[in-house]
């Protein structure tokens, strides 16, 4: 009798056991299915993550002038259409009120002068601007325009001998003030007297920490 009841308390025991480590078991799959992140979670993560739509490479590339003041080569980077017309590159950020300076080449051995008209479209959103100023003779240096612009620095003679080779001077300029309402590509239409003489992309950021702003 006391044989049969040591068997019954062994089997007892096993079943216990067993029954416990299938609890642990499913007890553990539990909280780790429920640490798993879902496509759900990893979508509106994905989607708090802002990015500007557009690829600033994709942007109109600048090209550099330069002009001798005084004795002195300086030479800046501009964005637009080499021999035709562009701004004087600065940083496009988003919501700010921007001062471009605009340069102006001859077109068919005529000097542009008159209504400046920039028409601005978003590509990502359609959404748009206009902003007028008025191109005028150039006669000051770029140095002396009320915005201050860093020159380029020369490395050496080769980069001098270039430079000068190079140079193309351009003939009128104006200023527009520009506020970009959102982020991305804009493509930027430019009217002189009502007529279209190109367009061109840039890129505008969000408001970023740390950038600092051109005064003027």
């Amino acid at each position: 009798m006391k044989g049969v009841n040591m068997r019954l308390f062994y089997v007892f025991g096993i079943c216990l056991l067993l029954l416990t480590g299938c609890s642990f078991e499913e007890s553990n799959a539990k909280f780790v299915k429920a640490k798993e992140p879902t496509y759900e979670e990893d979508v509106k993560k994905s989607d708090s993550i802002k990015i500007p739509p557009g690829n600033p490479s994709e942007q109109t590339p600048t090209f550099t002038i330069n002009e001798k003041v005084k004795g002195v080569l300086m030479l800046y980077e501009v964005r637009g259409e080499r021999g035709k017309f562009g701004f004087l590159d600065i940083p496009l950020i988003k919501g700010k009120d921007i001062q471009l300076d605009w340069l102006f080449w001859k077109s068919d051995n005529q000097q542009l002068t008159g209504n400046l008209k920039i028409r601005g479209k978003n590509q990502e959103t359609g959404q748009d601007f206009i902003s007028k100023g008025k191109i005028i003779n150039k006669i000051k240096s770029i140095k002396d325009l009320p915005r201050k612009y860093k020159p380029l620095p020369l490395n050496d003679n080769n980069s001098f001998n270039s430079a000068i080779k190079n140079e193309i001077t351009p003939a009128s300029i104006a200023s527009t003030s520009i506020s970009f309402p959102e982020s991305g590509m804009w493509e930027l239409e430019v009217f002189v007297n009502e007529k279209m003489i190109g367009s061109m992309e840039v890129f505008v950021k969000d408001s970023e920490a740390g950038i600092q702003y051109l005064k003027n």
